[in-house]
């Protein structure tokens, strides 16, 4: 009977540990779609993230004893105006309390604006599970700033799924560093000052690629996978577009039409799918860093165009290089911050 009770308990202990990690996961990934639905403008899904309550709170700590009681429905049903304004969010530092069917979850954001511009807050989600899935009912926030003390712009590789949009923050470092490159055996390769680095994929280790006084590793063949077609930017007809030839040369085709400039055409091993970078405004033959930007995606065969982000800060260095994942599901990319 003893011996029975032991093994029970051990079990229930495993099970319990197991569907904390399993929450806890599935916390991450909600707070991740709310902050990228958020700055990408999709309403309905933003809303999905929460679940409307009466006892909704939404809270932030102006300082100085004074706190703005913002009515939840605001951020549960935004207004068009309120969000999709871009940038990104960078979460880390997190507390989790997760009892039963509720959970609260502390963490530090930096959010950085389209202009790469960093703002700084501690923050407190309230949640509930809701037929089985985790929503927000409230939150708190306390903005807070740093001192002045960087020297180098921030980088921040990530990658992106297709299909999800979800993005992965990899690496944070203060310098700059800039064109991932996915390789087939699970790590990326990048660019910083002239030497090649790389990061393995499930260790996180990183390391300095023994190169000796070679620099601008930076090269793009833009090639297709089947070998048919070479992909590249034209300013021919005044304004920076994606076209694709024969590799003979023959047959150019415009690709896009539409007002920003686009740049990096990289097709996906699969040959279903090209991802490029796009300029919010034009930057006539020049393709600068430090830009309002994003990444497209275009379904090769119907020639559907899609934002696969929202608005950033980057361009040079963001998507120089082919940065397909092998499987075709994942795109690596860099984007970028230039402090407060």
């Amino acid at each position: 009977m003893n011996k029975f009770l032991l093994l029970f308990s051990v079990f229930s202990v495993a099970t319990l540990h197991a569907q904390t990690a399993s929450d806890t996961l599935e916390i991450l990934d909600l707070l991740e779609k709310e902050s990228r639905t958020w700055r990408s403008g999709d309403v309905a899904e933003h809303a999905s993230c929460w679940q409307e309550r009466f006892y909704n709170k939404v809270w932030i700590n102006r300082g100085g004893g004074t706190l703005l009681d913002i009515p939840a429905e605001v951020i549960i049903n935004p207004s068009a105006e309120m969000t999709g304004q871009g940038g990104q969010a960078y979460l880390s530092n997190f507390q989790f309390n997760i009892y039963g069917d509720q959970a609260w979850v502390n963490h530090d954001e930096v959010s950085v604006g389209v202009d790469g511009k960093e703002t700084y807050t501690h923050e407190m989600r309230l949640l509930e599970k809701v037929k089985g899935e985790w929503k927000l009912v409230g939150q708190s926030l306390y903005p807070y700033h740093l001192p002045e003390q960087k020297t180098d712009t921030t980088s921040y590789l990530n990658i992106v799924d297709i299909t999800s949009k979800k993005v992965e923050t990899l690496l944070i470092e203060n310098r700059h560093f800039e064109a991932p490159n996915w390789h087939q055996d699970g790590y990326l390769l990048f660019n910083s000052y002239g030497h090649l680095e790389k990061l393995d994929l499930k260790t996180k280790e990183l390391s300095v690629l023994p190169t000796g006084n070679l620099s601008a590793l930076n090269n793009d063949h833009g090639l297709s996978p089947d070998g048919k077609f070479i992909y590249f930017n034209s300013y021919r007809t005044g304004h920076m577009q994606l076209w694709r030839m024969g590799v003979d040369g023959s047959n150019p085709e415009q690709l896009t039409f539409d007002s920003y400039s686009n740049w990096f055409p990289h097709i996906s091993p699969d040959n279903q799918w090209m991802v490029y970078i796009s300029y919010i405004e034009d930057q006539k033959q020049q393709h600068l860093f430090g830009k309002k930007v994003k990444l497209r995606l275009m379904n090769l065969e119907t020639r559907e165009i899609t934002d696969l982000t929202s608005i950033f800060y980057g361009g040079q260095g963001t998507i120089n290089v082919p940065s397909w994942s092998p499987d075709s599901k994942r795109v690596a990319f860099v984007s970028y911050s230039i402090g407060n």
